[in-house]
């Protein structure tokens, strides 16, 4: 028993205040086959991990899973169907659990019920997906063994995270302590913190010296919550005769004391030759982990009265990882930060981290992998030359900040692990990954531990390159910096109002009549420059904002129809949409509610689908495609021949127009496979009945190669660029229907 254990004691045997019993370990299975879940609660209901029992939860849907989720944030491992109420069902939840819910911990383990339908390296990486079986494959005592070794790999996370945030926040405790210099405000400080950490609100602090006669008279100086009444009074108001007796212990022992529902610390103040006796009233029993942090809080508490000099060992302890004995990720963020600008245009961070650590870690144990990264640290800390900053940054990588003197590159790493490592007598070949960050390039711009979490990130992107080296540019920083700002300016064009559309003609290739218009969304900014598609249209897509801009689109189509109209001008104009808001269940609702609000002629409108969304999604999206044609409205395949996937499902999709694209116009003469593929688009047009658009057509030679192909309808710069409205107007008078 350590020094600070013995000054913890406990009043009884049956004493509620003591570490709480763990009622096991949670794990859920999201299951839609009712039979097979159920072989999977009666393979698990009577199994233990390291003496303690699975408490199991289920759902039967991802809806129901994630409110179970959203309530037990300490569940250890879900196994997870991928395929319920839809095809993706089981990575929307990962998503949900690992961005929404951010809960790194919980190891995931996807089922299937189709045999050879494993997830790709991407989808297991981007997802954090951390394991996946065939549920045909999945014996019992495969399941035990995947169980338990993801219970004792999350058990081992979430205890250095508890440890870590519980540490910190005593550290942040003991410097709200350290600025204080007046007794009673240091004591009332003690209790706010105290409450803060430990979720206390009643509490109070008395004081007790030669002049006090008994703890009954000892003055109740601080206080909080349900004890305000006796603030400045003797301690003996409160009628609690196992708390009084408990104070007088604590008194004479000089030792903390737990009993039911009160915790009773003690504090020494040598240099008033006074002590101090500290209540809390505990709602409910400490855990483990709350009595160590007490011990070394109080610990704290009372060399802070002598100046606190206890603050100086847990500065260490926050900044150590006590793994390796080793400054922690913590601690090189402050680094960073520290860095001046002459220091931050010298300086260069990397990344080692030790490749296939996982499988290293479920093969030998964590001891193992322990002294493997001991071993890793020990090596760098030994050779990486100057006056390098060292610190473990994560579970399997160092950090490693040098100066550009130092002459440190991959080859450096490279060499120095080129040998096999010793651990426990035995010799291990290790393969690691290394990326850089050139610091000039990225202070100023974000965080210190935003440019670790980017060095962390060039390692997955190493990874996913097939490569054991990256290193960061200038470039690729201003690129960051740049759509980070366009993304905020792109949200405010929202909300402004700053989308328009031009007009494109489709017109007849034998006389060059209009048949229709395409619309074209453009973004002119508030300065009036105007952003490329190109540059905007891709980042709304990977900011989920795809779909509104969509339907500003679609809004500002119907508002272009209605002017046409007024004009005499009858053709109908085409918009797009995305698979994604086509597969929303509640996408032709919307649709025709903003048609009947703009009051006009379906027949008037035609949606567009790319090619490449349509063939992968054909299923899911065709029942809208036909639901809008059932509108009246005719249905594009646009960029047609660019995924030869659609030709096998050509015959379900639910479409009236191909349009070639303009990739194969271009290329007319001077590809023979080109040639083929519109050729061959024209003969699958011609058969099934769907009309064939050719886009991007820009000169004469390839409108007439077009005809003698047989292709009946164009689009491009030929013919016109994207118009105004009004200029689509003149337009369609000098080429009426």
């Amino acid at each position: 028993m350590t020094n600070l254990e013995r000054k913890f004691e406990f009043a009884s045997s049956d004493d509620n205040s003591r570490p709480s019993e763990d009622p096991g370990w949670k794990v859920l299975t999201v299951e839609d086959d009712a039979v097979y879940q159920a072989s999977l609660v009666f393979a698990l209901r009577s199994m233990k991990v390291q003496r303690k029992v699975i408490s199991l939860l289920t759902a039967r849907s991802t809806t129901e899973a994630t409110r179970i989720i959203s309530r037990n944030p300490d569940i250890a491992v879900i196994l997870l169907d991928v395929v319920m109420e839809h095809d993706e069902s089981g990575l929307t939840l990962v998503k949900t659990v690992r961005e929404l819910f951010a809960n790194s911990d919980v190891r995931i383990i996807l089922l299937t019920g189709q045999p050879g339908m494993a997830p790709q390296k991407d989808i297991m990486s981007r997802y954090d997906i951390d394991d996946y079986w065939c549920k045909s494959e999945l014996t019992n005592d495969h399941l035990l063994t995947i169980i338990t070794s993801n219970i004792r790999t999350w058990n081992y996370l979430t205890e250095i995270r508890k440890s870590t945030t519980g540490l910190q926040q005593v550290i942040n405790a003991s410097r709200q302590l350290n600025g204080t210099r007046d007794v009673n405000e240091y004591l009332q400080t003690i209790l706010a913190q105290v409450g803060n950490i430990f979720n206390i609100d009643s509490s109070l602090i008395c004081a007790v010296d030669e002049s006090t006669p008994n703890i009954q008279q000892a003055n109740v100086m601080v206080v909080t919550g349900k004890f305000e009444d006796i603030k400045n009074k003797n301690l003996g108001q409160i009628k609690h005769d196992l708390l009084l007796k408990a104070c007088k212990q604590v008194l004479n022992s000089k030792h903390h004391v737990f009993i039911p529902g009160y915790s009773i610390l003690y504090i020494r103040y040598n240099v008033e030759l006074a002590e101090y006796i500290v209540i809390l009233k505990n709602e409910k029993p400490l855990s483990k982990l709350d009595i160590h942090l007490l011990q070394i809080f109080f610990e704290n508490v009372s060399v802070g009265l002598d100046n606190i000099s206890l603050y100086g060992q847990l500065l260490r302890v926050a900044y150590e990882d006590s793994v390796l004995k080793m400054p922690n990720r913590s601690w090189l963020a402050k680094e960073i930060a520290r860095l001046n600008v002459n220091q931050t245009y010298q300086a260069e961070l990397f990344v080692v981290d030790v490749d296939d650590f996982a499988e290293i870690s479920i093969t030998f144990g964590n001891v193992f992998c322990d002294q493997l990264m001991k071993c890793v640290s020990e090596k760098l800390l030994s050779n990486v030359p100057g006056s390098a900053n060292i610190a473990r940054v994560g579970i399997s990588a160092i950090g490693v900040l040098v100066d550009s003197a130092s002459h440190v590159d991959w080859a450096f790493f490279d060499n120095l692990f080129s040998c096999p490592l010793t651990i426990a007598g035995t010799e291990h070949a290790v393969s690691i990954t290394v990326s850089k960050i050139n610091m000039m390039e990225t202070k100023g711009y974000f965080s210190s531990e935003q440019i670790i979490r980017r060095a962390e990130s060039l390692v997955g992107l190493s990874r996913l390159k097939g490569v054991h080296y990256i290193e960061n540019n200038a470039d690729l920083e201003k690129q960051v910096v740049y759509r980070h700002s366009m993304l905020d300016d792109l949200r405010k064009a929202f909300l402004q109002q700053q989308f328009f559309i031009l007009l494109q003609p489709k017109v007849r290739l034998t006389d060059d009549r209009l048949v229709g218009f395409e619309s074209l969304v453009r973004w002119r900014k508030t300065d009036g420059s105007v952003v490329a598609p190109g540059d905007f249209i891709p980042l709304a897509e990977a900011s989920g904002l795809i779909g509104k801009l969509d339907n500003q689109v679609l809004r500002l189509t119907c508002e272009a129809v209605k002017y046409l109209n007024a004009h005499d001008i009858y053709a109908p104009v085409s918009f797009n949409a995305c698979s994604s808001e086509l597969m929303n269940s509640s996408y032709i609702m919307n649709l025709t509610q903003i048609i009947r609000e703009y009051d006009v002629d379906p027949r008037y409108l035609e949606l567009e689908v790319t090619e490449s969304q349509a063939a992968p999604e054909y299923q899911r999206i065709s029942g809208a495609l036909e639901g809008i044609m059932a509108l009246g409205m005719d249905v594009s395949i646009d960029d047609f021949g660019t995924g030869y996937s659609s030709l096998a499902h050509i015959t379900d999709l639910k479409a009236t127009t191909l349009k070639i694209d303009r990739t194969f116009v271009t290329r007319l003469n001077t590809s023979h496979e080109h040639n083929y593929v519109i050729d061959m688009i024209l003969d699958l047009g011609n058969q099934l009945g769907f009309k064939v658009i050719a886009e991007g057509v820009e000169t004469e030679e390839q409108k007439q190669q077009l005809l003698q192909k047989g292709c009946q309808y164009g689009q491009g710069y030929l013919f016109a660029k994207p118009l105004t409205l009004d200029e689509a107007v003149l337009f369609s008078s000098v080429h009426a229907k």
